[in-house]
Formats: C-alpha cells, sequence, structure tokens
C-alpha cells in the first residue's frame, strides 16, 4: 500500500511536493554582475532594430504585403540575448528552430486551408521537425502557428513570406552571436 497523507495534506499535495523535490534546481544565469539584464535588453534592442532595417530592405516600405518584423522574434531576442548560455539560444536552434518551422506552418496553412487545422499540425510537426533537427527553439512554435494562420486565413500568405522571415531570423541571429562574443 502506498503511504498515507499526513492529516491535513492532500495526496495531490504529496504528489507536487515529490515531483518538485526530484525536479533540476535552476540557478540565477550568470551575467555580467547586477546589471546583466541591461547588457541582454539593449542587445534585444539593438538585434530586434537591425532585424527590422534589414526586414524594411527586403519588403521594401512599399509592398505592404510582406512583414518587416515577425512576432515570435521578439522571443527570440529573449532567449539569445537574456539567456545566450542556453542551449535553445544557440545559433543553430534559433535559425533552424524558426525557418523550419516557418515553412512547416507555411505548407500546412497552403495545404489544409482551415485555419485550427493548419494551426495544430503545423506547430506539431514542427515540434516533431525541430527535435529530428536538433534545432529545437520555443520561438519556432510561434512561428509555425503565425505562418499557418497566415497561408490559411484571409491574407493568403505564400511562400514567398520565406523571404522576410528569413531576413529576419538570420539578421537576428548574426546580431546575437557577434553581440554576444564581444
Amino acid at each position: 500500500m502506498g503511504r498515507r497523507a499526513p492529516r491535513g495534506c492532500s495526496s495531490g499535495a504529496i504528489l507536487l511536493k515529490t515531483i518538485l523535490k526530484h525536479t533540476v534546481k535552476l540557478e540565477p544565469q550568470r551575467v555580467t554582475g547586477h546589471l546583466g539584464w541591461l547588457r541582454g535588453a539593449i542587445g534585444a534592442g539593438i538585434g530586434i532594430a537591425v532585424a527590422g532595417w534589414v526586414g524594411l530592405l527586403v519588403a521594401g516600405p512599399a509592398d505592404e504585403a510582406y512583414p518587416i518584423l515577425i512576432a515570435p522574434l521578439g522571443a527570440s531576442a529573449v532567449l539569445a540575448f537574456a539567456i545566450p548560455a542556453s542551449p535553445l539560444a544557440q545559433p543553430w536552434p534559433v535559425i533552424g528552430g524558426d525557418l523550419l518551422s516557418a515553412m512547416v506552418g507555411l505548407v500546412s496553412g497552403l495545404v489544409l486551408g482551415d485555419p485550427v487545422l493548419s494551426a495544430a499540425v503545423g506547430v506539431s510537426v514542427a515540434i516533431g521537425i525541430m527535435t529530428i533537427a536538433r534545432c529545437l527553439h520555443p520561438p519556432g512554435g510561434a512561428c509555425a502557428l503565425l505562418c499557418a494562420l497566415g497561408a490559411s486565413g484571409a491574407d493568403g500568405w505564400n511562400l514567398g513570406y520565406m523571404v522576410p522571415i528569413a531576413a529576419n531570423v538570420l539578421s537576428l541571429a548574426l546580431v546575437a552571436w557577434i553581440y554576444n562574443n564581444i
């Protein structure tokens, strides 16, 4: 028979306590002193600005059909600049995770057409592909979702959207790599 819960404790509380006891203890990110957060924030600002300028060059101000920045880039910037030592923030996961997922999302949206089904399939397949390609990057799931909805929605995104998305992701990854190595 299993352990009995102490008086006043539910078995759920004991289970939670057991799980928490056996989880990995996360230590604070080791960065440069008390102002390490400031370095990450400044880097993210620079990275997003450069990605936006590159997006403007690629998409052009006259062509409003293509985005100059994609929202998942904000999450990639948090990982790449605030916790650069994380395996999820390395160049291959950022580039491979975002670009493979964006492609999967676009294809699922174009093939399936239904926004909800396209989003579900796109995110699921993107997770599988990122895992197989060893480039798991959580913002990649957001890229897949965004692209699946864009391709299956009224805007009718096509594979041409990969150009500004790739420009955004590659420029952010390059800035992060340079910034984190100085």
